[in-house]
């Protein structure tokens, strides 16, 4: 049974997060906690590179290929959107 989309989504997500861990998280040298923050940030921006990308998938075949579409925004103003987001969500209590 071939995965659904979210959950082909979710593999994409994951990858990326492996990817940047890979090459950011230093174990031998970095605490469970600093691991624990390092995992939390990345795995945001994985998050981020996907929305950012306007990543969605398209079908994923029984193989395990998935096809995606993307649709880059322009990062400036994905940015600002997300600071205002951030500013927004922070003024409320």
């Amino acid at each position: 049974m071939p995965m659904k989309p979210d959950e082909a989504r979710l593999e994409i997500l994951k990858h990326l997060f492996d990817v940047l861990y890979y090459f950011h998280a230093e174990e031998d040298t970095m605490s469970e906690e600093e691991l624990d923050d390092l995992r939390i940030d990345l795995a945001d921006i994985a998050d981020l590179v996907g929305v950012s990308l306007g990543l969605e998938v398209v079908s994923v075949d029984d193989d395990g290929v998935i096809t995606v579409t993307m649709k880059p925004t322009d990062i400036e103003a994905f940015i600002e959107s997300l600071l205002n987001q951030t500013i927004i969500g922070e003024g409320k209590s």
